[in-house]
C-alpha cells in the first residue's frame, strides 16, 4: 500500500491540471462558465451537475459558508497521473460546508408542563411546515439553540435534570418520532439547527462497479452529518488532508468496506462537544448522547492514518472493525496521531473484531476515558504513548485500562506484538488481558514497554470495592464460567519479556496473574511482585515470561512528557530485538554498536553523525523474497556479519557477510528482520524488515 500512494502522492504534487473550476457561495452564480476566480459557479448543486475530467482542479473560495440542502456529492474517477482535485482559493477561514438545518418558527409544539414541550416528526411537517425529509428520520444526536449546543438526554425522563449539565432535548428517533424539549419558553421563540443530512462530504458512485479513484479533497470545514461528517463509501487511490470536521457531527470520518488505498493525513477532527453527564449513573448509552465515533474504518484495507488530531467522541476517536458483512479492515497504518477527550465515557482507540495486519504506531493516547481496546489477530502496536486513561464514572466497575485484550463475538485476540510502548498513569491498571466466553487470548507477544505509575486510586463511589489494585500493572485473567464456579483459563500462551515497571510513589509495581476461582472480579485475589512474575514463565497458563524488571526509567522531564531516556536509565540495553526497526523518532533500534532499549525512544549516547550510515543509500532486495536476498547502496558500506531474527526477537541465523547474497530459503514463511554490524568497530549497525514466501 505505501509504496503505490507514495507515487499517487509524488504525482499530485507534478501533475498539471486539465481545467481550473471555481466555486464562490458569496460571489458565484451557476450560470457563469467557473473558470476564473472573476467568474465562478454559486452552489453545491452545480458542482454534482459537472462531469469532471482526470486532471481536473475545483477551488471552493475561502471565507464562504455552502448550506445547503444536499451534501458535496464526489463521484469522479481521475487517473494515476491526473488526479481529480478539490480545494481551495482565496484567503481566510477555509470553505465550510454547513449541513445544518434551521427548523421553522411556526411548528405545533405541544406544552406538556413543567417546562416540557414535544412535537411528532413525521410527514405531515414535510408537507405542511416546511422541514425536510431527513429531518423525520435523523438520529438527531445532537442540537444548537441560540447558536450554543445543549445535551441530549438518555431518556425524556433526564428532561431538565442536571447531570450536572442540563438535559435540553431528547429525540425517539426509533419508535414515536417524538421530539422532547426542556425550554422556558415556546420553541418557536427559539433558533433551533439539527444536523439532518447524512453526510457533509460523501465520497461514492452510485451504480458502478469501481467507484471513485485517484482523488484529492482538502482545506475544507465540515459542519454537521447526521452520519458522518465525511464518508468514503466507495473507492480507491482516494488522499483526504488538512480537513476540518466533527462539529456538530455524529462521527468525523467513515471509510467503509468498498473502499481501499486511502491517505487520511494532517486533519482537525475535533467534535467540539464539552458536555458534562458524569452524573447520569449506570443507566447510560453512548449511542444515544452525543457524536459517536472521530475516525470508522469498517472492513476498508490499505488505509493510512497520519499526522491527525482526534478530540471527544463518546465511543471512541478511533474504531476499527469488519464490516456488517464481515469483510475485514486489514493491512492498515495509523501513526503520529494525537487523540484525547475530557468526557465522560469515550475517547479511546478501539480495534474491534475483525481486524488484521494493523500497524499502530507512534500515536499518543492522551486521557480517555474508557479502555483502549486492541482486538484481532496479527497486529503490531509499537511506540505509543497511552497515558492518564480514566476509568469512566457511568459504570461500577474498573474500565480504565491503558491497553485491554477483551475479545467478543467468539473471535479470538492472537498474534498480536505488544512492544516499546509507554503505558502511564492508567486508572484500572497498564493492561489487562481478559478472554470472553467461546473465546481466547493467545500468542500474543508483549515486550519492551514501559509500565509507569498505573493502577491509580478511583474516586468513583462505583469502584470503592476495587481501590486494593492500587499500582497494578498487568491483569491476566480467564473468563469465569458462572456455572461451574471456575475460570475457563483461556488466556494462556502469551510472551512477556523485558518490560519495565515501575511505580514512582515508592510503592511496589504488583501483577495480577489470573483470579482465584472463589474471586472473580479479583477484588482480593493477592497480586504478585515483578519478580515472582517472571518465576511464573512455563507454568500451568503455558506463558514465556523473562527478564522484566523493576526500575525506575529515569526520563529527561517526566513532567512535561519528555519521555526521552536520561544516561543512567535502567531501559537502556535493557530490551529484545523487536519487530519495529525505527523508535519514536526515528532513529534505529539498535543504536550503533549496543542492544535495544526498552519504550518508545532509543538512547542515542553521545556517538558523532559520523557513527551512522545513511538510511537512504541502503536497500534490501528482493523484498518479499523465497530464496535470497541482498543489500545495495549509493556509497560504500562495509559489514563483517549478519544476524536474522523471527518476530518473537529469537535470533535463528547468523553469518558472515562481504556483500554477498543471503540464502533465506530455509526460513519459514513468515516476517523477519535482518541485522547487519561493523564486527570490528561495533559502531555501525543497520536493520531491515523483510518478509519470506514460499
Amino acid at each position: 500500500m505505501r509504496t503505490k500512494l507514495f507515487v499517487f502522492l509524488l504525482i499530485v504534487v507534478q501533475t498539471l491540471s486539465a481545467t481550473e473550476y471555481y466555486v464562490s457561495q458569496s460571489q458565484g452564480n451557476d450560470n457563469n462558465d467557473g473558470t476564473s476566480p472573476s467568474t465562478p459557479w454559486k452552489t453545491l448543486a452545480k458542482v454534482r451537475q459537472m462531469n469532471f475530467q482526470p486532471g481536473d482542479v475545483i477551488h471552493f473560495k475561502r471565507g464562504d459558508i455552502w448550506k445547503e440542502s444536499r451534501e458535496l456529492f464526489i463521484d469522479e474517477q481521475g487517473t494515476l497521473n491526473n488526479p481529480i482535485t478539490f480545494t481551495d482559493y482565496g484567503t481566510g477561514v477555509k470553505p465550510i460546508i454547513n449541513m445544518l438545518e434551521t427548523l421553522p418558527n411556526n411548528l405545533p409544539w405541544t406544552n406538556e408542563g413543567n417546562n416540557i414541550w414535544t412535537i411528532i416528526l413525521d410527514d405531515n411537517l414535510v408537507n405542511n411546515y416546511g422541514i425536510s425529509y431527513w429531518s423525520v428520520y435523523s438520529k438527531m444526536l445532537r442540537m444548537k439553540i441560540n447558536n450554543q449546543e445543549v445535551l441530549g438526554g438518555y431518556n425524556s425522563d433526564e428532561l431538565g435534570n442536571d447531570i450536572p449539565d442540563t438535559v435540553r432535548f431528547y429525540y425517539d428517533y426509533e419508535n414515536t418520532k417524538k421530539l422532547w424539549l426542556y425550554s422556558l419558553v415556546n420553541p418557536n421563540n427559539l433558533t433551533i439547527e439539527i444536523s439532518t443530512q447524512f453526510y457533509g462530504i460523501h465520497i461514492e458512485k452510485y451504480g458502478g462497479s469501481e467507484g471513485p479513484k485517484y482523488l484529492v479533497i482538502e482545506n475544507f470545514k465540515v459542519i454537521g452529518g447526521n452520519l458522518a461528517c465525511v464518508t468514503i463509501n466507495q473507492g480507491h487511490d482516494i488522499l483526504l488532508r488538512n480537513l476540518e470536521i466533527g462539529d456538530q457531527g455524529n462521527h468525523g470520518i467513515d471509510v467503509s468496506r468498498r473502499a481501499h488505498d486511502v491517505i487520511i493525513e494532517d486533519c482537525l477532527i475535533d467534535s467540539n462537544y464539552h458536555f458534562d453527564y458524569s452524573q447520569a449513573g449506570t443507566n447510560y448509552s453512548v449511542s444515544r448522547r452525543g457524536p459517536r465515533e472521530g475516525f470508522y474504518v469498517r472492513g476498508a484495507d490499505n488505509i493510512e492514518f497520519k499526522n491527525n488530531e482526534i478530540y471527544n467522541f463518546t465511543h471512541a476517536n478511533m474504531n476499527i472493525g469488519r464490516s456488517y458483512d464481515d469483510n475485514l479492515a486489514e493491512n492498515c497504518s495509523f501513526h503520529g496521531n494525537y487523540t484525547h477527550t475530557d468526557l465522560a465515557y469515550g475517547g479511546r482507540t478501539v480495534f474491534e473484531r475483525g481486524t488484521r495486519t494493523l500497524e499502530f504506531y507512534n500515536n499518543f493516547i492522551d486521557g480517555a476515558s474508557v479502555n483502549n481496546q486492541f482486538n484481532g489477530q496479527n497486529n503490531h502496536i509499537h511506540h505509543n504513548i497511552i497515558k492518564d486513561v480514566k476509568s469512566p464514572p457511568l459504570v461500577h466497575y474498573h474500565d480504565g485500562w491503558g491497553i485491554s485484550f477483551y475479545p467478543y463475538s467468539g473471535e479470538d485476540v492472537s498474534n498480536n506484538i505488544i512492544e516499546n510502548n509507554l503505558i502511564i498513569n492508567c486508572d484500572s491498571g497498564g493492561m489487562q488481558m481478559k478472554n470472553n466466553e467461546n473465546s481466547f487470548v493467545t500468542d500474543n507477544i508483549i515486550r519492551n514497554n514501559i509500565f509507569l505509575d498505573n493502577g491509580n486510586p478511583i474516586q468513583s463511589p462505583y469502584q470503592q470495592n476495587e481501590t486494593s489494585n492500587i499500582n497494578l500493572a498487568i491483569k491476566i485473567a480467564g473468563h469465569y464460567n458462572w456455572n461451574t464456579h471456575q475460570f475457563d483459563n483461556e488466556v494462556t500462551g502469551n510472551t512477556f519479556q523485558n518490560n519495565l515497571i515501575f511505580c514512582s510513589n515508592g510503592n511496589p509495581a504488583r501483577i495480577l496473574y489470573h483470579l482465584n476461582n472463589d474471586d472473580p472480579n479479583g477484588w482480593t485475589t493477592p497480586s504478585i511482585s515483578v519478580a515472582d512474575f517472571n518465576n511464573q514463565n512455563g507454568g500451568q497458563y503455558n506463558d514465556i515470561i523473562s527478564d522484566n524488571l523493576e526500575a525506575d526509567p529515569a526520563f529527561v522531564d517526566l513532567a512535561n512528557d519528555d519521555f526521552h531516556l536520561m544516561p543512567n536509565s535502567s531501559a537502556i540495553d535493557a530490551g529484545i530485538m523487536p519487530l519495529a526497526t525505527i523508535d519514536k523518532d526515528g532513529n534505529m533500534i539498535p543504536f550503533a554498536g549496543t542492544l535495544p532499549d526498552i519504550g518508545v525512544y532509543e538512547y542515542q549516547g553521545t556517538l558523532s553523525v559520523e557513527n551512522f550510515y545513511n538510511m537512504n543509500d541502503l536497500k534490501i532486495y528482493p523484498n518479499p523474497s523465497s530464496n535470497f536476498i541482498s543489500v545495495s547502496s549509493n556509497s560504500d558500506f562495509s559489514f563483517k556479519n549478519y544476524s536474522i531474527y523471527d518476530v518473537t526477537g529469537k535470533k535463528v541465523f547468523t553469518g558472515l557477510f562481504h556483500g554477498q547474497s543471503i540464502d533465506i530459503s530455509n526460513l519459514q514463511k513468515g516476517i523477519y528482520i535482518l541485522k547487519l554490524d561493523n564486527n570490528v568497530l561495533r559502531k555501525k549497525s543497520v536493520k531491515f524488515k523483510f518478509i519470506k514466501i514460499n
